[in-house]
Order: structure tokens, then C-alpha cells, then sequence
């Protein structure tokens, strides 16, 4: 789906700056300290799509760089396949925002420093939720066009189709009505010809039977002219 798209994109560039933050911790007296460029202090601070928030803690839970008050997992916060097993993603309520968290367990090993040091980094949905509207938008946009490219394809193969049956209504409502000679079938569709050829069968079965009726009159005719021409001889005797 178009979130699930926009959470994918988004996640791994959340990732990534998580990762850029624990590319700077080190060690110093003791203590975990956490080395962050101006630059990507200034990107997480703001972006042009939203605000990003970022937290680093110790090897013992304290406090190391970064907002102190970032919500932490749930509990029974599921891992998901997509991503390696040291990184959690979430989501939370954040200064009256929702925001998408991502906790990943960086390896600690230094004298008299040992365990897993945590960095969260939070940013506000707005962004992807509006990445997702456009990739929703841009996607019912190309479906309604090739909706109307697969309708139109439809109209223009029917149109094609039927320009046969529609030359042969032509020429059989142009026919005179005693006109019973066969219908062309040429270039008809082969679904149509059945129909064609029992058409032609029952005109030829018409012809037939007027044939019959024809010579069946003229038979007639000549039978009742012999007797009226003998009639008309007598009375001119």
C-alpha cells in the first residue's frame, strides 16, 4: 500500500541517521560521550519535512546526548524481518505529535565501559503521511488513466468487431423485399457465419416456396384459360 511504501522509505533514512549517530560515540574518562557534526545536529533539529528528535543512553540507561524525555519502546515491541535484529521501530506520542521511533543498541566495549549504549530517533509522521497521499494520489491517478486507456481499447476492438454486422445490416435493409438472393459472408466474424448461412437457408427455403406458388398459379391460369377460350367460341357461334 501506498503507507506501508511511505513507512519503508522513511524508516530506513530513520535507520540510517541512527546509525550516523552511533558512528560518533567514543569513550572519554569513563563515560560515554557522543561526537555529532554541527550539520547533523542541524538536520536533526528540523528539516524541511518535519521535526527530528534524537537521544543517546549509556551502557546503564543514563542520559548521554540528545532530548532526555524521548518515549521509549512499549512493551512487547514486536522486531520486524526487514531490518537487523539490534533495531526497533515504533510509534509514539511525542510533545502532542505522533512520531516514529527507531531504538537501535549500538555495542559498547571500552575499559570500565561494556554493554549496549541505545539510540532513539524520532521524527513526526506529518512527512510520510504525506509522501503516502501522494504515492495514494499518483496511484489512483495512473489506474484511472489506464482505466480509461483498457475502456477505450475496449470500444475501439468492439467498434472493429461489429463494423462487419453493421455493413450487413446495411445491405440487407437496403434489399429490396423481394430480394431473396444469399447474403455475403465475406469478412464477417467466424462466431457470426452460423447465423449468415440459417439466414441464406431460409431465404432459399422462401425462394422455394414462392417458386412453387408461381408456377402453381401460371399452371392454374393455363387450366382456366382452355375452358373460357371453348366458352367464348360457342357464344360467337
Amino acid at each position: 500500500s501506498a503507507r506501508r511504501a511511505a513507512d519503508t522509505a522513511y524508516d530506513r533514512t530513520l535507520l540510517a541517521s541512527a546509525r550516523a549517530v552511533a558512528d560518533g560515540l567514543y569513550a572519554e574518562d569513563g563515560r560515554l560521550r557522543a561526537n555529532i557534526p554541527y550539520v547533523a545536529l542541524d538536520t536533526f533539529a528540523y528539516d524541511s519535512a518535519g521535526r527530528i528528535y534524537y537521544q543517546v543512553l549509556g551502557h546503564r540507561g543514563e542520559q548521554v546526548s540528545g532530548y532526555e524525555d524521548l518515549p521509549p519502546a512499549p512493551p512487547g515491541t514486536r522486531r520486524t524481518d526487514d531490518y537487523p535484529a539490534l533495531a526497533h521501530f515504533y510509534d509514539a506520542e511525542y510533545r502532542g505529535q505522533g512520531v516514529r521511533v527507531v531504538s537501535l543498541l549500538q555495542p559498547v566495549s571500552e575499559p570500565q565501559l561494556n554493554g549496549m549504549a541505545e539510540i532513539r530517533v524520532a521524527e513526526t509522521q506529518g512527512a510520510r503521511e504525506r509522501m503516502a497521499r501522494e504515492l495514494l494520489v499518483g496511484t489512483l491517478w495512473r489506474m484511472g488513466l489506464l482505466s480509461v486507456s483498457a475502456l477505450l481499447l475496449v470500444w475501439l476492438a468492439v467498434s472493429l468487431a461489429l463494423r462487419p454486422l453493421e455493413t450487413l445490416r446495411r445491405v440487407v435493409a437496403e434489399r429490396a423485399s423481394d430480394d431473396l438472393q444469399p447474403l455475403p459472408d465475406a469478412g464477417l466474424p467466424r462466431e457470426v457465419l452460423p447465423l449468415v448461412e440459417a439466414l441464406n437457408q431460409f431465404n432459399e427455403r422462401l425462394r422455394g416456396l414462392f417458386e412453387r406458388q408461381s408456377q402453381f398459379i401460371a399452371d392454374a391460369a393455363h387450366e382456366l384459360r382452355t375452358p373460357l377460350a371453348a366458352l367464348k367460341a360457342r357464344i360467337a357461334l
